[in-house]
């Protein structure tokens, strides 16, 4: 019995410590305090981790990754190459839908630092994002990335259609939290272009009480109040 107890201890302790910690990269999201997010991933190993405990750290490299090359940081080549390589390592433990995407992301990456293979990158982003659409269609990781593929493009994209798969992806976040379970930084990590895009096809009206309803929803997330409304008040003076 004493045996029993110290399990289901020692097994409550875990669980609160990965609790407290997902809360700390969160807020650390919220406030651009990505350095923690660094310190995090280095301080792991990944060959010592469980499967499920994989799949959590890997959607943070993607993050990092992203981060790192948007920044410009000297470290940028390597975060996609440790993304890259651990996605490889995991893929037979995700839905394809999501490995998919998460190709879809790697293509993205390296088009953005690389560019070089234009060509292949540009067919791979397109290719691996119809296998991820055709497989998982009401995944809301795999929405926000379709929503990305047509926000970005600037020949061919649309952002009224990015709107749709933004707003969607937000929607089953919110409707079914438990039946997609990423960590928390990948629903406001959607509500950003989604606001970006409703500046572009909606009304200011339409925009401002979106920010505020997200405000509401979550008042850390200093990006609208730091970065989004002053650019975008901003230019509605033009």
């Amino acid at each position: 019995m004493r045996g029993i107890l110290i399990s289901i201890a020692l097994l409550l302790s875990s669980l609160a410590f990965s609790q407290d910690l997902e809360q700390r990269l969160y807020e650390a999201y919220l406030n651009a305090e990505m350095d923690i997010w660094a310190n995090h991933i280095d301080s792991v190993n990944w060959d010592s981790l469980t499967v499920d405990e994989q799949t959590v750290l890997l959607n943070y490299e993607y993050g990092y990754a992203a981060h790192a090359i948007g920044a410009k940081q000297d470290d940028a080549a390597y975060r996609l190459e440790q993304f890259a390589t651990h996605l490889e390592a995991h893929r037979n433990h995700i839905d394809s839908g999501v490995y998919y995407t998460y190709k879809t992301g790697e293509c993205t990456f390296r088009l953005s630092l690389e560019k070089k293979h234009i060509a292949k990158q540009i067919k791979g982003i397109y290719d691996y994002m119809d296998r991820a659409m055709t497989i998982s269609p009401n995944d809301p990781f795999v929405l926000t990335m379709q929503g990305n593929v047509e926000f970005f493009n600037p020949f061919f994209g649309s952002k009224q259609k990015a709107l749709l798969y933004y707003q969607k992806a937000d929607s089953i976040y919110h409707i079914e939290p438990n039946q997609y379970d990423y960590p928390r930084w990948n629903l406001r990590a959607l509500q950003m272009p989604l606001l970006q895009s409703m500046g572009y096809v909606r009304s200011k009206e339409e925009v401002l009480k979106k920010c505020d309803e997200l405000l509401a929803e979550e008042p850390m997330f200093s990006y609208i109040t730091g970065t989004f409304l002053p650019a975008y008040l901003k230019d509605k003076k033009r």
